[in-house]
């Protein structure tokens, strides 16, 4: 009973933190909320055991990746209102019909849920372990692991270019 608790508990601050993360103007204050999310959704797996997952969620995402895009934004150097006013409404609406069928989705797997009966069944052995998880990464996984390698890299010098092209 205090594992659904805390879970609900969690849950519900990695979606506020996420929302938060979004709605911000400015970019810094967002990151930060993200980092929230980040840190949420690794309690979310350690109250599901995957301990190995958590602690990728924060060393990687939580430490490496959103450090990272604090940088960016340092080498940037958005101001504050700058993110706001490039903004427009056209992209606003985009936005809201994306969220809508995102809705609509999660709508449909919770009605779908609601048909079930009985508890899930228990994890397997060794799930969320380094070996099982680094086994399936390098063999059923190899190719979208190098695929988001690249696009990190790709990230990471169109950064590098942008922040180029203000300073001369």
């Amino acid at each position: 009973m205090a594992e659904q608790i805390f879970f609900y508990f969690f849950a519900a601050l990695s979606i506020v933190s996420a929302f938060l993360a979004v709605t911000r103007k400015n970019p810094v204050v967002s990151v930060v909320w993200l980092i929230s999310c980040m840190f949420s959704l690794a309690v979310i797996y350690v109250i599901l055991s995957a301990f190995f997952l958590a602690a990728v969620q924060v060393i990687v995402y939580a430490g490496a990746i959103l450090m990272l895009f604090v940088f960016v934004i340092m080498m940037l150097n958005l101001k504050t209102g700058m993110v706001g006013q490039l903004r427009n409404l056209g992209l606003k609406f985009v936005g809201l019909i994306a969220a809508l069928l995102i809705l609509r989705q999660f709508y449909s797997a919770i009605k779908g849920a609601g048909a079930m009966t009985g508890l899930p069944p228990r994890a397997a052995a060794g799930f969320g372990e380094a070996a099982a998880v680094g086994k399936l990464l390098y063999s059923q996984y190899i190719y979208p692991l190098e695929l988001m390698a690249v696009l990190l890299l790709v990230a990471i010098v169109g950064a590098l270019v942008l922040a180029g092209k203000e300073q001369s």
